[in-house]
């Protein structure tokens, strides 16, 4: 009886670290479900009209559109799921430039303040996909503009999203974080220490 105590009482402490392990750990992100985001293989997956070509901006490679061209691809969606789009964007000096960008139900238009800068400036917006496949695009309205680090993630911009069947949610979800906090403190688990030039515009 004695060996058998002290089993299940081990047994028992690794659980209950385990639970403490799953409580701290950070809620995993959906993926990026937009193929080849910073043209490291070119245009790739796109689909583009007109004047479109991948450039180099200082070290980073970007889409480089054209008015009133555009680039666009095709996303796998869940119908009525909420996704956000995350993308950065440079601009031509001489002229006021702007583009628009969609997906699903939303879209998002820019003209930049100061262009011409050298700035990558990082924008996001969401929009609710109507179909199994939404076309995220991007549209020159006016002059040219680079685009780079493309996104499209299920979920609210800036917000982990759970990843369905995960073993921490079902474990957790019958645990209070009172009760989670008092077993952590009771086994003294601690949380561990993080560890040029433009020449494409022309």
């Amino acid at each position: 009886m004695g060996l058998a105590r002290r089993v299940l009482g081990g047994a028992g402490a690794v659980a209950a670290a385990l639970v403490c392990v799953l409580a701290m750990a950070p809620p995993a992100r959906s993926q990026n479900l937009v193929q080849n985001p910073n043209f490291t293989d070119g245009l790739n997956g796109y689909v583009t009209t007109g004047s479109v070509n991948v450039g180099d901006f200082n070290g980073t490679l970007t889409a480089v559109v054209f008015s009133p061209d555009s680039i666009s691809q095709a996303i796998a969606t869940s119908p009525g799921t909420l996704y956000t789009v995350v993308f950065s964007a440079t601009y031509d000096p001489p002229i006021v430039d702007s583009l628009v960008a969609s997906f699903g139900s939303g879209s998002f238009s820019v003209t930049p303040t100061n262009p011409g800068d050298g700035t990558f400036y990082t924008y996001d917006f969401s929009g609710t996909a109507e179909g199994t496949s939404t076309n995220l695009s991007f549209t020159a309205t006016d002059g040219a503009f680079a685009i780079t680090g493309l996104s499209v993630e299920a979920g609210v911009a800036g917000a982990p999203t759970p990843v369905p069947g995960s073993g921490a949610l079902s474990i957790l979800g019958g645990l209070s974080m009172f009760a989670i906090a008092a077993v952590c403190r009771m086994t003294g688990n601690r949380r561990l220490p993080a560890a040029g030039q433009r020449d494409f515009f022309g």
